[in-house]
């Protein structure tokens, strides 16, 4: 027998670039929802479709009542229009909580498919993980997704429509003022893209940063006796530190690039109100527009850039919730600790004789552990094991209760072989 050490949990792996997979398998899990998804989307277009009727509602408001100069005219637009926007509103309310329904549905059957999938894992799986890094798995990663699918979802699909809708609205209005709008509106996008892309890698190094600092952090306060008896205290405290600089740095990047994305869209709005004004003022006092026009087109305006501020927010959460499905999934996907045999028996009715046979075992290929081991265990007597610390006294616990499985020899119970015992 040799050294008994047990692999430590890794520091800080490399880094996995996130792939879309990982997303579509979450949408995957949406599927048994499906009407719930499609009356979700109904109501996004009919929520949809009373908002963009908005700025045609007041844009001949406005040409009848300076036309007509008829107070009560004006009252009576004033009036629709609200109610538009409150059954619109009311809309938006059902079409949220039935798409809130359906994500904190699959999140569930998330949760319970990883906690499940954890039990299933083999210990030497466990003994190579940190139990920070699974709870960081089980809350901070799914909170991710929960998010993107709770919410994010009704998001992308109502503020993708608004847009279309409202950008085609302005075209009907005004194709020249549009092509102002567009070529702001592209710069905009452009920055999306750009920043989107890089926002993925910060966020995935955000989180495995955070998940090895709470693996760290659960290490130490799991292990207080022997901090304490060994005076490392300060160690670990200053271990936690370095750690926790890193995870600040990496949420600093992240917020950085959030911001970034947040003031683009910002100064978008501004200068598309700047462009609308300019252009807008030069038209009406050339008579090329009416009044109603000009108050329909930015009104327009406004419904385009609610959705194009909110895409600016959604795309950057999107990317953090790729990282976090690659984490989440990557652990469902883990290979399970192996099954019994097919004709596997229950416990043999012995008298508990055991017996090692020729084993031979590794934790980590280049170090030997056991090797051509043998030991007989008589029934019905206490047997101990002696000898100096890491000598393999805990390997052969380990490996009669089938923690591990040895790469050479066979274990019996009663001259059964214990990997064909139930």
């Amino acid at each position: 027998m040799s050294d008994d050490t047990i692999p430590s949990p890794p520091e800080h792996e490399k880094l996995v670039t996130p792939t879309w997979s990982s997303v579509k398998r979450l949408l995957a899990l949406a599927i048994p929802y499906s009407k719930f998804l499609a009356l979700g989307g109904l109501l996004t277009l009919v929520s949809t479709a009373f908002s963009l009727s908005l700025p045609w509602i007041i844009k001949q408001g406005f040409d009848e009542t300076i036309t007509s100069k008829s107070i009560a005219n004006l009252d009576r637009y004033a009036i629709v229009v609200t109610i538009v926007i409150l059954v619109a509103s009311a809309i938006s309310f059902g079409q949220f909580v039935l798409i809130a329904y359906v994500g904190n549905r699959v999140i569930k059957e998330v949760r319970e498919q990883l906690f499940s999938k954890l039990l299933h894992l083999p210990v030497s799986f466990f003994d190579k993980t940190r139990s920070g890094d699974l709870a960081s798995n089980l809350s901070n990663d799914v909170s991710l997704m929960q998010q993107t699918l709770s919410s994010d979802l009704v998001g992308i699909v109502g503020s993708l429509t608004l847009f279309i809708g409202g950008t085609v609205s302005a075209i009907w209005i005004n194709p020249k003022l549009t092509g102002v709008v567009v070529g702001v509106l592209a710069l905009v996008m452009a920055g999306f893209v750009f920043y989107g892309k890089r926002m993925r890698k910060l966020t995935r190094q955000a989180l495995d940063a955070l998940s090895d600092t709470i693996g760290a952090m659960t290490e130490a306060l799991g292990n207080i006796r022997l901090v304490k008896a060994f005076a490392r205290e300060g160690h670990e405290t200053n271990r936690a530190k370095e750690k926790l600089d890193k995870v600040f740095k990496l949420n600093m990047k992240t917020s950085l690039g959030e911001a970034s994305m947040g003031t683009i869209a910002f100064t978008g709005f501004f200068l598309l109100l700047i462009g609308v004004g300019w252009y807008g003022g030069r038209s009406v006092l050339a008579g090329t527009m009416t009044i109603g026009e000009i108050f329909g087109f930015f009104v327009t305006i406004i419904l385009i850039s609610g959705p194009m501020g909110d895409l600016a927010s959604l795309y950057t959460r999107l990317q953090r919730a790729v990282g976090a499905s690659d984490r989440v999934f990557g652990l469902i996907d883990e290979e399970p600790e192996p099954e019994d045999q097919p004709r596997a028996s229950t416990f043999p009715d012995g008298k508990g004789a055991v017996e090692f046979k020729g084993i031979s075992f590794r934790y980590v290929e280049e170090t030997p552990v056991l090797t051509d081991f043998e030991l007989e265990l008589p029934a019905g007597k206490v047997t101990a094991l002696v000898g100096a610390s890491r000598g393999g006294k805990t390997t052969v616990a380990n490996l009669l209760y089938r923690f591990y499985e040895p790469q050479a020899g066979s274990i019996l119970i009663d001259a059964v072989q214990i990997n064909h015992i139930k």
